[in-house]
């Protein structure tokens, strides 16, 4: 009888592992030319400090602004993973969860919400914002219909932490 049993393969590195894979894939995909982002932002192990869990679950979102380009990423997350069971132990499985599609503002009412908003607020009050890879429910209805998704901003809030990080405080 061996004096030590084997210890089981711990999940937390494992996951620690798929991590590092799901890292190099989204620094690739920051490379490319549409606009990507692939992040973990949540890893949940429902045992206690001394126990080794028998699961652990990772969530994460996928952000394009081309749904082709999103189903090819669809596409290469599953062949990652199905690589990474193929030469680890412990078994991950993956599901994608088809979240909202991209929103791209329609450039002719763009153009009219702009000219607006510089006659109505002046126009040192009107800016450009950069490619902002947020998720919105509201991108359901634009294939349908001519949008614009609008930010208003107050001017300090320019200066303060970004929405959607822990440390965001609404400010009016």
């Amino acid at each position: 009888m061996p004096l030590f049993q084997k210890i089981p393969s711990n999940p937390i590195f494992i996951a620690a592992h798929l991590l590092n894979e799901i890292e190099k894939l989204s620094k690739e995909l920051s490379q490319a030319k549409i606009p990507t982002i692939l992040t973990i932002g949540k890893l949940q192990d429902p045992a206690q400090t001394n126990v080794i869990p028998d699961e652990v679950k990772l969530e994460g979102t996928l952000r394009t602004m081309d749904e082709e380009w999103r189903k090819n990423l669809h596409q290469k997350l599953q062949r990652l993973i199905s690589d990474f069971n193929q030469h680890h132990e412990g078994k991950v499985e993956f599901e994608i969860k088809i979240g909202y599609p991209c929103l791209i503002n329609d450039e002719h009412v763009t153009v009219q919400s702009k000219n607006f908003a510089k006659e109505f607020l002046g126009e040192e009050n009107v800016v450009d914002l950069n490619v902002w890879m947020a998720s919105e429910d509201f991108c359901f209805l634009f294939p349908k219909n001519s949008c614009l998704f609008l930010s208003y901003r107050h001017r300090q809030s320019r200066e303060r932490n970004y929405i959607r990080r822990s440390h965001f405080h609404f400010q009016y």
